[in-house]
């Protein structure tokens, strides 16, 4: 079996969470200010499963780590994740427009399931740093 399970919440703790399969990115520093993030992740997603998206920002490295996880909707499928068959990865978008501008942004990749034979799978994380 895998290890992976389906909890909720408890994801946006500063430093825990509730899941078993997870996926942090290293923390990224910018030379100049940023106000948004684009996000492209390849998703396959069996019926049952779910994958969840959350980001951090900032602009202090030694209070970054103590912010809470922020929760992100996808811009394409309706704001959902959409399923595939456990084969076809589909390419799932997000933009992201934290409250103010950033020069540390991390994410994390949830992967929740109900059953520990069927899991979902995620490829070709890309993120961008946007300046308006």
């Amino acid at each position: 079996s895998n290890r992976i399970d389906n909890v909720t919440s408890g994801e946006t703790n500063a430093n825990t969470g509730a899941n078993l399969a997870k996926y942090v990115t290293n923390k990224v520093e910018l030379y100049d200010n940023s106000d948004a993030l684009k996000i492209w992740l390849d998703i396959n997603r069996p019926n049952g499963t779910h994958v969840d998206l959350y980001y951090k920002s900032g602009n202090t490295a030694a209070t970054f780590d103590t912010q809470p996880w922020v929760a992100a909707s996808p811009t394409t499928g309706n704001g959902y994740v959409v399923y595939s068959d456990g084969i076809i990865y589909n390419e799932t978008i997000y933009d992201i427009a934290p409250a103010a501008t950033f020069t540390i942004f991390q994410l994390k990749i949830v992967m929740r399931s109900t059953n520990t034979s069927t899991i979902p799978k995620c490829q070709s994380l890309r993120a961008i740093s946007l300046k308006a």
